[in-house]
């Protein structure tokens, strides 16, 4: 059966097909009715001149108003009318003598993504083949079934079996002249899409070609995308969704383009748009004092009028065009066409910038408005010649990061662990619900933040880092140290796969009453504008971090001369960088190192993580941060990577204590530490009372120094304590 459906080049009838037009009675190419289309209200088509142009011209508008008025009142088989994407093109189809059966504009949630119109010739015979109605009659009997629903093949067996039996006899005479007629018109599609192509060059998917049928053909494009129709409809992710909403529209674009071909085909061979340019370039030669004369005589031409009446119909179906294209992106959530990235980040820049120095001058900071701009102005200058790209973590997130072998979004690590409800409940200083609707919330972001990078980049899921730079503390801790104490350096490169926001682009989404999630674009921001939002940041700092804090808080009276834009304090620029973060993309690990906390896991990682050592670089904040000898290790095994921000201790007298040297591997430093401290401590508890030992555990050094009195009276036991005591701060690292 299928080698025989495939002999007559035609998809069996569908149960509904979408634009198919109802059989035509034959219209009038110039009607006596003086209605015009709403389309050519505004043209000056009736004024275009004297004598035969003028009566060719209204006789061409009045066609395309009958025209429009037939297409208007064509419908499927459920009454749905023309697609309104498409209705121009099917006008200016039939008014270049093309008459159409079948149309779609394309879509993006169901069907094809491809726009097409099928041409037919009217006035189909009702059998194609000699005795085609008694072979439907014999197969409908067989069946139980009314001959209709065997010609519609609702029993797709029975259609079939019919038109193998009819199809052994000869075509009808009727049906061959009809045939006939679809030749030609074929042939004149094919000479319409040479002409169009003659000096056009574009994308193959994009170029219109004819699929040939029987009996009929289609004007389409979309190369592979032009599949057969999904007749039911089906659910896309958002990306789907962005991704046929682009293809759609570049089809769209192109059948647009051939849609005015038709219109200047019908119109007559006059080329209007190079009679307006020839028009231009003959005011701009032309003396000043001459030039209105000329447009004057001008615009009494019938040449002038008809290249008005284009201009203003292409304006205003380019308008239509838009219209449609902008519905149907919004009911997808997607960004509006022509909404440009530099436009709004403008915008946003200035609100941001308004709102720090109102808040800068009311808070004290800045005495004037001049005063807060010159500021920020050479704390710009600071960061561009000083900028990176940093994402701050904890040392458990950087092992998982090696071990995986790129850096993975939250929700995988949720994924992971099983289920989001063994997450922490609590309710966020927004008001979200984080935790049982945090994969929602991020995930409205995201496919808002991934339209404003390019496309090639908008598969990925995205990184979060930060804009650093300005001083060298923001390069040495990472932009968002609350974060983390350690970091990724990002090469500054990655910013061209980036979407960037004034803080945490979480925070922009909001909850709808209906249940739907929305993004509030009031914070994003372009590339050339980061930097002085950065400066900002900087600013704002540099202010509020004079003032203490409390478990992250300003309490008290210092909370009011906090600095806020629009309520919020400023912590970072965000940047979302829509790349796959491996080991070999990562400049280089910074280590922070501002507490004795700060040291937990960082000498495991470094010896777990060996093949990666030449990327990891330190910085210390003072000299009780650390101990002296682990600062020796450091300073032996990474060299210049390491920057000491004071003095540090010597550490000759432990080194030999363990027997060993700075430069020795970890495991070998870490294992004669514990030896070391081991032994110290079964010596110590010797010389202890039961009371002691009964509260002193291994590595307890608050409670060993709180009874170093008990030692007091005997020198080689507080020798011992101190030496040990010693050995527990390097096991800080060393562990």
């Amino acid at each position: 059966m299928e080698n025989f459906e495939k002999q007559f080049n035609q998809p069996k009838p569908p149960e509904e097909t979408k634009n198919v037009e109802p059989p035509k009675q034959e219209t009038s190419p110039v009607t006596e009715s003086s209605e015009k289309s709403p389309e050519n209200l505004d043209t000056p088509e009736t004024n275009l001149g004297e004598g035969e142009e003028k009566m060719e011209n209204q006789e061409k508008n009045l066609k395309l108003a009958g025209i429009r008025k037939e297409v208007e009142n064509i419908g499927d088989r459920l009454g749905k009318p023309i697609d309104e994407g498409i209705k121009e093109t099917v006008v200016m189809f039939k008014a270049n003598e093309l008459p159409t059966s079948d149309s779609c504009e394309g879509h993006i949630e169901r069907g094809l993504p491809v726009p097409y119109v099928e041409v037919s010739a009217p006035d189909e015979p009702e059998e194609r083949f000699i005795g085609q109605n008694e072979a439907f009659e014999k197969v409908a009997n067989k069946y139980n079934i009314i001959v209709e629903e065997a010609k519609t093949s609702k029993i797709d067996e029975a259609y079939w079996e019919a038109m193998k039996e009819c199809s052994q006899n000869e075509e009808t005479e009727e049906y061959k002249k009809w045939n006939k007629e679809n030749e030609k018109l074929l042939a004149k599609g094919h000479s319409f899409l040479e002409e169009f192509y003659k000096d056009r060059q574009v994308a193959p998917d994009v170029k219109l070609q004819i699929e040939e049928g029987v009996g009929n053909f289609r004007i389409h494009n979309g190369g592979e995308d032009y599949q057969p129709v999904i007749e039911e409809e089906q659910e896309f992710s958002e990306e789907e969704k962005k991704i046929r909403s682009e293809k759609v529209e570049k089809y769209r674009a192109e059948m647009n383009e051939f849609t005015e071909f038709l219109q200047k085909k019908f119109m007559g061979d006059f080329n209007f748009e190079e009679y307006r340019k020839n028009l231009a370039d003959q005011l701009k030669e032309a003396p000043r004092e001459k030039r209105k004369e000329i447009l004057s005589e001008a615009q009494e031409t019938a040449e002038y009028k008809k290249a008005r009446t284009y201009k203003i119909e292409s304006i205003k179906r380019q308008e239509k065009e838009l219209e449609l294209l902008q519905i149907q992106r919004e009911k997808l959530g997607l960004r509006p066409e022509g909404e440009k990235l530099s436009e709004i980040s403008k915008e946003n820049l200035e609100k941001i910038k308004s709102g720090f120095v109102k808040s800068a001058i009311e808070k004290g900071m800045f005495s004037s408005e001049a005063e807060a701009i010159e500021a920020i102005r050479k704390e710009k200058e600071a960061v561009e010649g000083n900028m990176g790209l940093t994402v701050n973590l904890s040392p458990e997130s950087i092992a998982r990061f090696f071990e995986k072998g790129k850096q993975e979004t939250l929700w995988d690590h949720l994924k992971e662990a099983g289920s989001i409800e063994n997450m922490k409940r609590a309710t966020t200083a927004q008001g979200k619900d984080l935790h049982s609707e945090y994969i929602s919330y991020r995930e409205t972001a995201e496919n808002t933040l991934k339209q404003y990078v390019p496309e090639k980049f908008q598969d990925k899921n995205p990184i979060y880092a930060a804009l650093a730079g300005g001083t060298n503390r923001d390069l040495e801790r990472g932009a968002c140290p609350e974060y983390g104490n350690l970091f990724f350096e990002l090469d500054i490169a990655q910013l061209e796969k980036s979407a960037l926001n004034f803080n945490d682009s979480f925070a922009n989404v909001e909850k709808k009453e209906d249940g739907t999630y929305r993004f509030d674009k009031s914070s994003l921001l372009a590339i050339d504008d980061a930097e002085e939002a950065k400066a900002v940041v900087n600013l704002m700092k540099k202010h509020n971090g004079q003032f203490p804090t409390i478990a992250g808080m300003v309490s008290g009276e210092d909370a009011k001369k906090i600095i806020r834009i629009d309520g919020k304090t400023s912590g970072y620029v965000e940047v979302a960088v829509f790349d796959e973060i491996t080991p070999e993309k990562v400049k280089s690990i910074g280590v922070s190192l501002i507490n004795k906390d700060d040291l937990k896991g960082i000498g495991n990682l470094i010896d777990k993580f060996s093949q990666f050592k030449d990327k990891f670089r330190f910085s210390v904040e003072n000299a009780k941060v650390i101990g002296g000898l682990s600062a020796n290790w450091l300073e032996k095994n990474f060299a210049d990577k390491v920057k000491f921000s004071e003095k540090m201790e010597d550490a000759q007298e432990l080194w030999r204590e363990i027997g060993l040297s700075p430069d020795a591997q970890y495991s070998e430093v870490k294992s004669a530490i514990d030896n070391k401290c081991n032994d110290l401590w079964k010596d110590i508890k010797l010389y202890v009372g039961a009371d002691f030992r009964s509260k002193a555990q291994p590595g307890n050094i608050g409670m060993i120094r709180k009874n170093m009195w008990r030692f007091a009276s005997k020198p080689e036991v507080k020798q011992k304590v101190e030496l040990y005591s010693k050995l527990e701060e390097e096991r800080l690292f060393f562990r």
